[in-house]
Parts: C-alpha cells; structure tokens; sequence
C-alpha cells in the first residue's frame, strides 16, 4: 500500500523476457506510466487499485497483466475507446469479461455513456464466436441489446423497400379482393405484414402471387 502517487514519466523499464514492472495487489492513489520508450518485458497490474490511472498508448508494452486491475478514474482523455480496447487485448489469456466490465464502469462514472455502450458492445462480441452469423445478426440489428435504435431503423428500410416492391406489384401480382375490402395501399400494406399484434386490413384482404 502506497499513500503517495508514483510517475513514471520519462522513465525506462526494461527486463527481456520477464516483468519489467510488476505492481500485482499493490494499492496507489493515482498511477502515471508514460515512458521514454515502450518497456522491454511485461508489465503487471493484476489486482492493482488505484485512484486514478493515466498512461500513453504509444509506450503500452507488448504484454500488459490486467487481470483484476481496478481504477476510478482514466486521467488521459485523449485515448479513445478503440485504442482502450486494444489495451485491454494486450493483456494474455483471452477473454475475460472483468476487463470490459472495469472499463464500462469507468466510462459510466464519467459520463461517457456511448462510450460505456461500445465497451458492452465489444465484450459481447469477444464473449460470441465471431464467425457465427447468428453473433453477427444480434451485433448489426439491436447491437445485443445496446442500441435498440438500429431495429426502428431496420424497420424503416424494410418499409421503404416493401412499398416499392408493392407499388409495382399492384394490380397483376396481388389478388383481387372481395367487393367489401379496403382499396390497397402500399405503405399500409407493408406496415402489416411487417408489425405483429396491428391488423390495418390490408394482409388479410390483400394476397400476393408470383414473386410478390
């Protein structure tokens, strides 16, 4: 337990092979790594807490433990959100959700919400086989839940696109209606076959054939 700050600005590190700062469980109000040069050996924070935490990406060493590393505050503003998850990515061992979750708190705290939604976002990514088109589908259509918005706008393309498609339709590819239906109208149509639970009347008088 350290009651004081430790900086190393400017400084060197360097142990080919090994650790070349090793902090494990160590708690310190405010932490600043900003080196001369990127350090030769690893660097380990497993278990750190520390108040506030500020470094340099282009010092970040290859290998960073981060396994456990807590911290209240990022002081370094200018890191954005995609270099902080290559951070996390530097620590070994694959994924583990404690990493994101630290870093979506902070952003939180800090008032950074959209920034604390990539984060989810990018740990539910890592958490799904990436190559599984159903990962894909949940990440381009409701971004798992953290952007809802992406549906409505799903829902607004596939309107457009099926009152075009029924415009051209009418008349040779949708069936006659009885003499008591409603006159067709394609953006109504559309909005029916599309919407579950609403009944405008248009799908259930209103039947397509051939490639409509």
């Amino acid at each position: 337990q350290i009651n004081s700050h430790i900086s190393f600005d400017g400084g060197q590190l360097s142990n080919p092979g090994g650790t070349a700062l090793n902090l494990r469980n160590a708690e310190i109000p405010a932490l600043r790594i900003c080196l001369s040069s990127p350090p030769d050996g690893a660097i380990d924070l497993t278990g750190t807490h520390v108040g506030s935490y500020t470094d340099d990406p282009e010092t970040w060493p290859e290998m960073l433990y981060l396994h456990g590393f807590t911290y209240e505050i990022l002081e370094n503003g200018k890191v954005s959100v995609r270099d902080r998850l290559r951070w996390l990515a530097r620590h070994p061992g694959g994924y583990i959700p404690q990493l994101y979750d630290q870093l979506t708190a902070c952003y939180q705290r800090a008032g950074h919400d959209e920034a604390a939604r990539r984060v989810a976002i990018a740990k539910q990514r890592r958490r799904r086989n990436i190559v599984s088109p159903l990962n894909w589908l949940w990440y381009v259509t409701v971004g798992y839940g953290y952007r809802t918005w992406l549906a409505a706008m799903w829902l607004a393309a596939l309107a457009v696109a099926g009152t075009v498609a029924f415009s051209h339709a009418y008349r040779r590819h949708l069936l006659i209606p009885g003499p008591h239906a409603p006159a067709f109208h394609p953006l109504i149509y559309t909005l029916d076959t599309l919407l579950p639970v609403v009944n405008f009347g248009q799908k259930s008088n209103w039947t397509p054939t051939g490639w409509a």
